[in-house]
C-alpha cells in the first residue's frame, strides 16, 4: 500500500540556487559527497548514491518544481518506482524545499 512521506528543509540559499544545485550533476555531487548523473529534463534519467537511487525526471517547472520517479537499488526488479515531488519556496533566510514522496511499501516489504 502506498504511503506519503512529507519532508521540508530550510536552507541559507535562494530557491533558484537550490533548484539549480539539485539538477546540476557537479553541484549535486558536491553537497551529497557522492557522484551523481542527472539528465535535467523531462524523461531524463538520474542515478545517485553510487547507484543506490535511480529514476527519471517526470516534470520540471523551472526554478519551482521537480517531479521524479525513484527506486532503491535494494528493491526487487518487479517493484514499482516511487514518486517524489520537490517544490522550492522563498523563506526568510533563504529557501525552503518541500518534498512529498509516495513510497510503495510493497516494494520494501
Amino acid at each position: 500500500m502506498p504511503r506519503n512521506i512529507i519532508m521540508a528543509a530550510s536552507l541559507p540559499a535562494s530557491p533558484d540556487k537550490l533548484f539549480d544545485m539539485y539538477l546540476d550533476p557537479a553541484e549535486h555531487a558536491e553537497f551529497t559527497g557522492l557522484p551523481v548523473t542527472i539528465e535535467p529534463h523531462a524523461g531524463g534519467a538520474f542515478s545517485a548514491f553510487d547507484g543506490m537511487l535511480s529514476g527519471r525526471i517526470l516534470h520540471i517547472e523551472p526554478k519551482t518544481l521537480i517531479v521524479q520517479t525513484w527506486r532503491s537499488g535494494n528493491w526487487p526488479l518487479t517493484a514499482m518506482d516511487s514518486v517524489l515531488t520537490l517544490s522550492f519556496w522563498p523563506a526568510q533566510d533563504g529557501a525552503r524545499i518541500e518534498g512529498l514522496g509516495k513510497v510503495l511499501l510493497d516494494a520494501v516489504a
